[in-house]
């Protein structure tokens, strides 16, 4: 059938996409630690962020459960895993 089909490959958090971030540029020699930090409540929600500080605490799940009932399975690198190559891509691209 022709349309969109959303999938998933299982939950990934955003601190787990931050530190595969920081630990990639880091190897690049780009950041001088991995290390992930969290700024303090008064910091996201003052001027750093603003009016759209909750964002940062919001969640978004899915689940292709219609997809798994089909007998369909991941077969790509998962998010994190796709992680390094796009990094290395944007800092390509920066260098432009």
């Amino acid at each position: 059938r022709e349309g969109y089909y959303f999938t998933e490959d299982g939950q990934v958090s955003g601190r787990q996409v931050s530190e595969k971030i920081g630990e990639v540029l880091h190897k690049r020699g780009v950041l001088k630690s991995p290390q992930v930090t969290s700024f303090p409540d008064d910091e996201i929600e003052g001027a750093l962020f603003g009016p759209f500080s909750w964002v940062l605490g919001c969640q978004s799940n899915s689940k292709a459960q219609r997809l798994a009932k089909l007998g369909w399975k991941p077969h790509r690198p998962n998010m994190l895993d796709s992680i390094e190559e796009q990094v290395d891509a944007l800092l390509i691209d920066a260098k432009n």
